[in-house]
């Protein structure tokens, strides 16, 4: 099976200046994610950075990442679907450069702490069970019962988890967005969606890198693996 793993990287960031290529524990936030997708061990696998900075590209092919065109601007804006940027990343591969592509890998730069085993593991569940999407959740730390809204109402009406011990609450689970595993069927169908099986992580590694608390959380992980 022909993997074609993506990662989108596109220039700008409001809450972070220049957020994908800020120094993390030493090295740019994308070193991980390409790093962690060279080392994962997937079979015929080509690790492609999408990006529409001549200076990510650069950084990305240092790297090891494929990077053999420039994401088209119109789909480097802030509201631009990552669906698109796969779409245009899997059009150019196999009709431009005529490689032949079974199912996609996204991963995102913003997760640091990702391991090659975490997409080693998603890719192995997704051929296991007849291709379907997989993506990564993890454990939440803070339960929705002990939620409240801005003028303090309890999230969840009539709930009465409140008054239960923390370790005795069920556990609940996130989307975090670092890999998802897609056929090209569902790819170019629109139903790629969250199914069983899906792939759970420790918290710690989903962690997205959206303000300067995330990346000093990350870089704290990151120099205990030291």
């Amino acid at each position: 099976m022909n993997f074609l793993t993506i990662i989108p990287a596109r220039s700008g960031s409001k809450r972070i200046k220049n957020k994908n290529t800020i120094l993390c524990n030493g090295k740019p936030l994308i070193f991980y994610a390409i790093d962690a997708c060279l080392d994962a061990e997937v079979e015929s696998n080509i690790v492609h950075l999408s990006t529409d900075s001549e200076a990510i590209a650069e950084l990305g092919e240092y790297y090891g990442a494929d990077v053999p065109f420039l994401r088209n601007e119109l789909l480097a804006k802030d509201d631009t679907p990552t669906m698109n940027v796969v779409k245009e990343s899997l059009f150019m591969y196999s009709n431009k450069y005529k490689e032949v592509i079974d199912a996609v890998i996204l991963v995102q730069c913003t997760s640091p702490c990702i391991e090659p085993l975490d997409i080693y593991y998603a890719v192995e569940l997704f051929k296991n069970n007849d291709m379907k999407t997989v993506v990564s959740f993890h454990e939440i730390n803070m339960h929705p019962e002990w939620f409240y809204t801005e003028d303090l109402k309890p999230l969840m009406k009539g709930s009465q988890h409140r008054k239960i011990l923390s370790q005795n609450l069920p556990k609940y689970y996130t989307l975090n967005g670092m890999i998802k595993v897609m056929s090209i069927d569902n790819i170019i169908n629109d139903t790629v969606k969250p199914e069983i099986p899906y792939l759970v992580l420790p918290s710690i590694r989903g962690i997205d890198i959206d303000n300067m608390y995330d990346l000093k959380v990350a870089e704290s992980y990151l120099n205990t693996k030291v």
